[in-house]
């Protein structure tokens, strides 16, 4: 036991399976949620299904928004578990345990462990951080390896030169690295930017000389460069489409239809906030305050708030907008507030700081899967009832319905919109699983072709104008439809 008191780093495990082993029994209550949670299991499942792990595909054909490392580690529970929802959710929860385990460890090293431990379950606890640890996307495993690098830069700094200051900064260096390879280069430039800031602001430009950078790039560059080089050799198209569309484009205009207004993140993080919003802001406040009398004496407080300030202002910014991304707001925020707290000796601190926390954990994890079932977004029971009969093609009609090939376990045609599909389809000849409107009737009407079509109730009765066969209705959700050109 006492081993256990005096060892910070087995604290911080502790805390991290402690955080993990929470999540995942609740995370197998509800089917996956399309768009996004559909999409990043069916690339790692075409992954595992077709033994091709350098270029990713989304149903059948090239999908390269994004770098493949989250891709990379789906596979695993995939290999593993199949097709389970509890299990295909485990990396997201990893890194939101992640998260709080570095929170509570930073903490801990610039302040005292009492701050870590609030920090850390301030941040657990939050609407924000709590419902995005429970919905896989790539944003949880984004803005934990952002926290992690920029946390592990900040610690190497409070250390005289030895081998452990050298890991820190390595550590920083790998982390930016991986995150890179999660989202791309917003990976590196926002670690890079709020450091800069920092020795801006700051006038630390000596701390430069302690950081390790060129052997600090060399980890970099061999963790980042090698996929990016073997796709580009093979997808000539790679840069222009994942460089310019997927990072300027998308920032810079409203390509992707996410435009929001540029203060849309501020009631966004509030809600986020809560129900801690009250002792942020006057945390906040607090520590604004003191910095301005007493600069030279904050710096570390200076580094949490310039990153919680510049990410705010980043997407704040973008034509793109979707309430995760500002989700690497949360740790420094929470790491000034329970300093703030601590030192102002709250009576939040205690009893009462528990029984927030544990009334917003209790809520939310019951409101989560009554949102889920409710909202009524997925494919699955529709295609267990698909699973039940014979047929030789399985349609997605008018749009792509992400859950489709991963509950029926293979791609499906898509007839009408491509959208994010659109770029893998013009690098190969996929007008079979592509067809046109005319060639999907040509076959549909084809009595001997079994085929089954997912589309949209608004669809409904236009799809029965135009098909010259029977048509029978499997299933029905109160967004879409399943029918066949059979009767079993």
């Amino acid at each position: 036991m006492n081993n256990i008191k005096n060892n910070l780093g087995l604290q911080t495990l502790l805390i991290i399976a402690a955080a993990l082993l929470f999540l995942l029994p609740q995370l197998s209550f509800y089917p996956l949620l399309p768009p996004d949670e559909a999409r990043y299991v069916e690339i790692p499942r075409e992954m595992v299904a077709s033994n091709e792990y350098i270029v990713p595909r989304l149903n059948g054909v090239v999908y390269l928004e994004k770098p493949p490392l989250f891709y990379w580690l789906q596979t695993l529970p995939i290999k593993m578990f199949g097709m389970q929802e509890a299990a295909l959710r485990f990396w997201n929860a990893f890194f939101a345990a992640l998260t709080i385990g570095f929170v509570f460890l930073a903490g801990s090293l610039l302040y005292n462990r009492k701050t870590g431990l609030v920090a850390a379950g301030m941040l657990y606890s939050s609407l924000m951080f709590y419902a995005l640890a429970h919905v896989m996307s790539l944003d949880m495993t984004l803005s934990g390896l952002l926290s992690c690098s920029l946390l592990s830069f900040l610690l190497g700094l409070q250390h005289p030169p030895n081998i452990r200051r050298r890991w820190w900064f390595y550590a920083g260096y790998i982390f930016a690295a991986l995150a890179v390879m999660t989202k791309g280069l917003v990976g590196l430039l926002l670690p890079s930017a709020i450091v800069f800031l920092w020795l801006l602001f700051t006038n630390s430009w000596r701390a430069l000389l302690r950081a390790y950078i060129p052997s600090g790039l060399i980890i970099l560059f061999i963790i980042i460069m090698p996929w990016h080089i073997v796709v580009q050799q093979r997808v000539p198209e790679f840069f222009d489409f994942y460089i310019v569309a997927q990072h300027f484009t998308r920032y810079l205009t409203m390509a992707e239809q996410r435009y929001e207004p540029i203060w849309w993140f501020v009631p966004v993080l509030a809600a986020g906030l809560l129900p801690w919003l009250p002792w942020v802001a006057s945390a906040i406040y607090k520590q604004c305050r003191e910095i301005k009398l007493q600069f030279s004496q904050y710096k570390n407080e200076m580094f949490l708030l310039i990153w919680a300030a510049f990410v705010f202002i980043f997407f704040s910014v973008s034509k793109s907008k979707l309430i995760p991304y500002i989700l690497p707001v949360l740790p420094p925020l929470f790491l000034i507030t329970a300093n703030i707290l601590i030192k102002q000796q709250s009576k939040l601190i205690g009893r009462r700081g528990m029984a927030i926390g544990m009334v917003s954990i209790v809520l939310l994890t019951a409101l989560i899967p009554w949102w889920v079932k409710h909202s009524d977004r997925s494919i699955k029971p529709l295609a267990q009832i698909a699973q039940t009969v014979n047929y030789d093609e399985a349609v997605s009609y008018g749009r792509y319905y992400q859950d489709i090939p991963v509950y029926l376990g293979h791609t499906v045609t898509l007839v009408g919109s491509l959208n994010e599909l659109r770029f893998g389809t013009t690098l190969e000849d996929v007008s079979e699983q592509y067809p046109s409107y005319k060639a999907f009737w040509a076959r549909w009407n084809d009595s001997g072709h079994r085929m089954i079509v997912f589309l949209s109730r608004n669809k409904y009765d236009d799809f029965l104008r135009y098909s010259k066969v029977k048509t029978y209705t499997l299933g029905e959700t109160s967004r879409v439809i399943i029918v066949s050109n059979f009767s079993e």
